[in-house]
């Protein structure tokens, strides 16, 4: 059989999983030597890839960060943030925006002076973690206040709601999708795609909570799984 090809954030994830069992792990010390130069973050993340991973420029200073605050703030160790936070999936949410603005506190948008903070990654982290400590059979502490994670507004959830038949586009915004035509970052086209999105999946959680027992299905992270695993 051949070489298993990973691809988008899977083939990072699988990165960063490879250098947990390289020399030195992914401690603040070799982070911090690792993002020194582009040069090295580029050499870090395409080692073993067959293709380079992008956008090494802003993994850098994601890295940079993460090391730099994890040493000021949490004594070195990823672990601290869940334990300031006590385990609290919506405080580790909070406290990531806080104390990494670059890679955590910079998905919003200013609409009419109001700030919209959708926060995806840092939404995500604490579902990520989730699903493995509820698989782990006690190994990993589970979240507290998972109900209130979610739902994460990429650019994969509103393609499949649209499958389905949830949302639906005008025909002129769904010509620009055929067509191909970028919908840039920050655009009005994309706000609204995004914050559609989340009200979707909250009325779609409800719809599904009321036709099931009590309790059985009550966060957003399964429905994330389930709507990206359709198409």
């Amino acid at each position: 059989a051949g070489k298993k090809i990973y691809k988008g954030s899977v083939a990072l994830d699988a990165r960063f999983t490879r250098a947990l069992t390289e020399p030195g792990g992914l401690s603040c010390e070799r982070m911090a030597h690792i993002s020194e130069s582009l040069q090295r973050t580029k050499k870090f993340l395409n080692r073993g890839c067959s293709v380079d991973i992008p956008l090494a420029g802003e993994r850098q200073k994601n890295i940079q960060e993460a090391a730099r605050v994890l040493q000021e703030k949490f004594s070195g160790f990823v672990i601290s943030v869940f334990e300031e936070a006590r385990w609290d999936a919506w405080l580790i949410a909070q406290l990531l925006v806080q104390s990494f603005p670059l890679t955590f506190g910079s998905d919003w948008y200013d609409v009419d002076g109001v700030r919209l903070m959708l926060a995806k990654r840092a939404q995500l982290l604490p579902m990520l973690y989730d699903g493995r400590s509820q698989s782990s059979s006690g190994a990993l502490k589970n979240l507290l206040s998972m109900e209130k994670i979610g739902p994460i507004c990429d650019y994969q959830l509103p393609k499949t709601l649209e499958h389905l038949g949830i949302l639906r586009y005008h025909p002129e915004f769904k010509k620009k999708i055929q067509d191909k035509v970028v919908i840039l970052k920050g655009s009005p086209e994309e706000i609204e795609i995004r914050t559609a999105t989340s009200v979707s999946v909250h009325y779609l959680l409800r719809h599904i909570n009321a036709r099931r027992k009590a309790n059985e299905l009550k966060e957003i992270e399964y429905i994330d799984y389930l709507a990206l695993n359709v198409t």
